[in-house]
């Protein structure tokens, strides 16, 4: 009786070893492309596949220690022939090379870019360099906060506020999370970080990497809050940016800003809303109630922003899931 439970538990330990090897593979060609169809796709499937590539892209190194140890367990008690085994192993061997040198690429973009901006600045931009410059190679990665992300908050060169409230406008209270050095200074430039999520969901954490690495820099950051879709409708995401920074530049000498040297960026749609912020500075119809508050900004950089919002509707698929979150 025990012998045929035994025999069942490794046949079913085999077939997990085989499925184990077949999705991981599949998480990592996400990576590497989207393997969902955006013109096709349900928003459901479209906001996974998206949210698996984002998650095991940005966190390689535990994923690689998740995957090996899944497949080292399973192999335990697994009854595999030697042929299929190693097969196996060879197909994860790849996928984790494959991970590490994606990381590695990576994590050894910094000394490229400084080396593009030396060459196209040249005196200018070395002038600017600062006494905490970002790691040049993979060897000086400080891989603590990379395997303990929540680590970058206990810098001890900066100081982090998180769900500050301010008052957007009478009855609408917003949160935004404030980064800036513990040392007191005077007109420090602000960055203002506005968190992607299709304009339906987001964190404000999203840009604590940049934000906490710029605070180190001299630089005061805020990554403000907005309210989400259904709940609201465009253009009132954008309003709502904007009453955050008219409450920045309100408070400009409290927070020991340059009113003058304020810059946005953001993520997905959190890119389209900086840049909106950009083009659309000083306008009425994008600033009800505040029509004569200065909300011109100094500078945007935008990562992998949504911009184009008319294909979607001139795509035939009425399951097409950018239409479908447009539409909401």
């Amino acid at each position: 009786m025990s012998f045929n439970v035994f025999e069942k538990m490794d046949a079913l330990t085999s077939i997990g070893l085989v499925l184990w090897t077949l999705v991981s593979l599949g998480l990592t060609l996400n990576v590497i492309h989207p393997l969902m169809n955006r013109d096709k796709a349900k928003p459901l499937n479209l906001l996974l596949g998206f949210g698996l590539g984002w998650i095991i892209g940005e966190l390689a190194p535990q994923w690689i220690l998740l995957n090996m140890g899944g497949f080292l367990l399973l192999q335990i008690f697994s009854d595999l022939e030697p042929i299929v085994f190693f097969g196996l192993l060879g197909i994860h061997s790849i996928l984790w090379l494959f991970l590490i040198i994606r990381l590695w690429l990576i994590l050894n973009l910094p000394q490229r870019l400084e080396e593009q901006m030396q060459n196209q600045l040249g005196q200018f931009f070395l002038k600017t360099s600062t006494r905490n410059p970002p790691p040049q190679s993979f060897a000086q990665v400080d891989w603590k906060s990379l395997w303990l992300p929540a680590s970058i908050f206990n810098n001890p060169e900066i100081e982090v506020e998180f769900n500050r409230k301010f008052e957007a406008e009478p009855g609408l209270k917003l949160q935004l999370d404030l980064y800036r050095p513990r040392e007191s200074g005077k007109n420090r430039p602000m960055l203002i970080q506005i968190h992607g999520g299709g304009w339906v969901i987001g964190s404000r954490r999203q840009g604590a990497f940049l934000l906490s690495r710029m605070a180190s820099r001299g630089w005061v950051c805020c990554s403000i809050d907005y309210r989400f879709s259904p709940e609201i409708r465009m253009p009132e995401h954008l309003i709502d940016c904007k009453r955050a920074l008219k409450w920045i530049r309100s408070h400009a000498q409290d927070l020991e800003i340059d009113p003058d040297a304020v810059f946005v960026t953001g993520g997905s749609a959190g890119s389209h809303l900086a840049l909106m912020m950009a083009l659309t500075a000083n306008h009425p119809k994008f600033q009800p109630g505040f029509e004569e508050v200065n909300t011109r900004i100094q500078g945007w950089v935008g990562f992998y922003g949504a911009f184009d919002m008319h294909s979607a509707f001139e795509n035939h698929h009425r399951e097409n899931a950018r239409r479908k979150l447009l539409e909401v």
